[in-house]
């Protein structure tokens, strides 16, 4: 095929959709793909609630503790996100239904490096040209020219990171001959969809992750005012009893759809990385996907 000729139309919503429901009605599968790391974050989240709790009104070492927690929640819900993310990569585009033990080597360290230098690219811009600016002292924070550099850096920046993201899962399989520049060129007709398409696929991943945080602090709140459990240390052995159901429960939610958001995000991705791969093959001859891609690609059609 060549490049004029009109490529495979990309669908939207169809890609979008199958993401979330594939997480939704293969929970086995999504279990044995993040059931480790999930029982550990989860855990950890329980934990972190006992440890503020127990501070408040207690110790002078609260707040370290509370640093400690949330750094610690921080860092292992990114390893934990990446980890669930390469294992559903390869499930769905290579068929792998035993991804083992947790794991965080090679796949997930560059998938998640490149992940997180996506999201920090814009500000990494902006940083930039705010040292530009100071060195050259040609700029100024309130000079027309200084915002709209920043501006036009960041949206390019932004739009690039996009298609990134669209071909990450190749990360994840290690199909490296999955390359940005030569596979946007064979997108032409294509990239508007699927720029949508990611941009919308997350926004419908940070909607669940955002529903289950406040479901959960309503959970929580509700339960503390229904048994007048006010977070007032000490607590009576029975307020300890409440406190921990309550506790469990909403992180068990807040933890849980968490981890359905990303897979459904990641399912998403990872359909539509199959059809990038199928359009790459026709307008590019000198693209050979990875044979085990190939064999589930006809599988998944």
């Amino acid at each position: 095929m060549t490049d004029s000729e009109s490529p495979p139309k990309f669908l939207i919503w169809s890609t979008m959709w199958w993401g979330y429901r594939y997480a939704f009605t293969n929970f086995g599968l999504l279990w044995r793909c993040a059931g480790v790391p999930f029982i550990v974050y989860f855990a950890l989240f329980v934990a972190g609630s006992f440890v503020i709790i127990r501070d408040i009104d207690g110790p002078q070492n609260s707040f370290f503790n509370l640093e400690i927690m949330t750094s610690m929640s921080g860092v292992i819900g990114a390893m934990m996100s990446t980890y669930l993310a390469v294992a559903w990569h390869r499930a769905i585009l290579l068929g792998e239904t035993n991804p083992g033990f947790f794991r965080f080597v090679g796949p997930e360290i560059r998938y998640g490096l490149v992940a997180i230098a996506l999201v920090l690219a814009p500000t990494f811009i902006e940083f930039l040209v705010a040292v530009l600016a100071v060195v050259t002292g040609t700029l100024g924070s309130g000079n027309t020219a200084y915002v709209i550099l920043i501006g036009a850096l960041t949206f390019l920046v932004f739009i690039l990171s996009i298609f990134v993201f669209a071909i990450l899962p190749g990360i994840a399989i290690g199909d490296r001959k999955m390359e940005v520049r030569r596979t946007l060129r064979c997108l032409k007709g294509n990239r508007w969809r699927i720029f949508v398409f990611v941009i919308l696929s997350a926004c419908v991943a940070v909607i669940i992750y955002l529903a289950g945080n406040e479901f959960s602090s309503f959970l929580r709140s509700y339960l503390w005012f229904v048994h007048d459990l006010l977070p007032v240390y000490p607590f009576t052995g029975q307020e300890w009893v409440i406190f921990a159901v309550t506790e469990s429960f909403s992180s068990l939610i807040e933890v849980g759809l968490l981890m359905l958001a990303t897979a459904g995000f990641t399912g998403g991705t990872s359909i539509s990385y199959a059809g990038i791969a199928n359009i790459r093959m026709l307008r590019d001859s000198d693209y050979q996907p990875p044979e085990q891609l190939m064999r589930r690609m006809t599988q998944l059609r």
